[in-house]
């Protein structure tokens, strides 16, 4: 079987976002219950978000991006601070 191509924009976008919170989500050892808790929606629509199947509406963004601004890693731990930007541009570097 050949892999399936993805070449819709939007699609492409949501899904590379929903790595970033997952990634965000998991370095911080939260559950997708807690998460959810956290920015007002329940563990399936976060698993939503993750997958790249459902887009993050500008109201969740932004709890989660104060969240994660509030929670950030500590120094030296090798992980970059957050920076709330990559969910509005995940490609921005």
């Amino acid at each position: 079987m050949k892999p399936i191509q993805i070449t819709d924009k939007k699609t492409v976008r949501n899904m590379k976002v929903g790595r970033i919170i997952r990634a965000e989500r998991l370095y911080r050892r939260m559950t997708g219950d807690e998460l959810g808790t956290v920015i007002g929606c329940n563990y399936s629509t976060l698993s939503q978000y993750e997958s790249g199947t459902r887009r993050l509406t500008p109201e969740k963004r932004d709890l989660l991006a104060a969240f994660l601004k509030e929670h950030q890693p500590s120094p030296g731990s090798g992980w970059p601070p957050f920076d709330d930007d990559r969910l509005l541009d995940p490609d921005a570097a």
